[in-house]
């Protein structure tokens, strides 16, 4: 399963247009530092290969307004490496929205939706982003030049592809870390049967390390990823909510099925996972693991320098190129 595209769904509930099968896709993250990118391919055999990955230094900003995006001109050309015939974008943006809730019909001009039907008892996921922002993103590629886009989606869900790859049919409880924001999800029987977000995260973390201990962003980063000094007593404060939350997500899951966690994960982590490990252990008596954004998936290039970040900056990347190949 992954999460439905918001390209070409201009009203609720419309669907998107089909598409003939893409075996070839460059994915984009878009609205964060940078552009991370990654080139996937569907081999003959249904593996998917890693063929480019880097961070791209690409003009112009995700609009936030309307006027903003019209007035905006901006159009990529891509280095060679990436210029598969489709583009998969992940928008990265505080105006768009995903949660579980009831598809509503009214029409809304201004903004793009997509919904998953998910566990027949739920609500549906669904997945909204400003019109404005949508068409904006677009246009990024312009006509007769490799590629052309054929899905949007929000970061948050592309992210989420990742983690239903890798759960499986498991009963999963999941952080989905960001930097501006933490979600947790919990995962049934391949289904997302719970969903929120919460603005605790990776950003709360390095400003305390930063206030508590005077540092800049630099110096907290290469704290949160040595064992130099033990950020504890500052980052717990933080995460305890979040844990708590994991817990109450657990009984959840629980409740619903008659069955427990398999597994608690994390995914998109910056830096500091092993305190989050840690403090998670210690307060759950549960074990935390990573899942890796490229988890499943072949490598035919050299992996891009990530010793400071890890994958991370590649996961919204990595999960809107599966939410085009798996439709293949």
């Amino acid at each position: 399963m992954s999460l439905p595209s918001i390209q070409n769904v201009a009203k609720p509930g419309a669907k998107p247009a089909k598409r003939k099968a893409v075996s070839d896709v460059v994915a984009l993250s878009v609205g964060g530092e940078g552009v991370p990118a990654v080139r996937v391919r569907k081999t003959k055999d249904g593996t998917l290969e890693v063929t480019a990955a880097a961070v791209l230094d690409l003009p112009g900003n995700l609009p936030d307004s309307q006027a903003v995006a019209e007035a905006d001109v901006t159009r990529w050309a891509l280095p060679r490496a990436f210029q598969a015939a489709r583009a998969a974008i992940a928008v990265v943006s505080p105006q768009g929205s995903l949660r579980l809730t009831e598809d509503a019909a009214e029409v809304d001009g201004s903004v793009r939706r997509a919904a998953l039907k998910t566990a027949g008892d739920l609500p549906s996921l669904v997945a909204t982003l400003p019109e404005y922002q949508a068409a904006w993103t677009a246009r990024l590629f312009p006509e007769g030049r490799r590629p052309t886009a054929c899905s949007i989606q929000l970061a948050s869900s592309a992210s989420l592809n990742v983690l239903l790859a890798a759960a499986g049919k498991q009963n999963v409880v999941a952080f989905l870390a960001s930097p501006a924001s933490t979600a947790l999800v919990g995962v049934q029987g391949g289904d997302p049967v719970f969903y929120r977000e919460y603005g605790e995260g990776q950003k709360d973390i390095r400003s305390a390390l930063m206030a508590n201990m005077r540092i800049d962003a630099e110096m907290a980063e290469s704290i949160l990823n040595d064992a130099m000094v033990d950020p504890t007593p500052v980052i717990e404060p933080i995460l305890r909510p979040l844990f708590r939350q994991a817990e109450i997500a657990g009984d959840y899951l629980m409740r619903r099925g008659n069955a427990g966690v398999d597994r608690f994960v994390i995914i998109g982590l910056k830096s500091g996972l092993r305190y989050w490990s840690s403090i998670f252990e210690l307060m759950t008596g549960q074990v935390l693991t990573e899942i890796e954004p490229d988890a499943g998936l072949r490598w035919n290039c050299k992996k891009p320098d990530t010793a400071k970040t890890g994958l991370s900056v590649f996961t919204a990347a990595f999960g809107a190129a599966r939410a085009v190949l798996e439709e293949a």
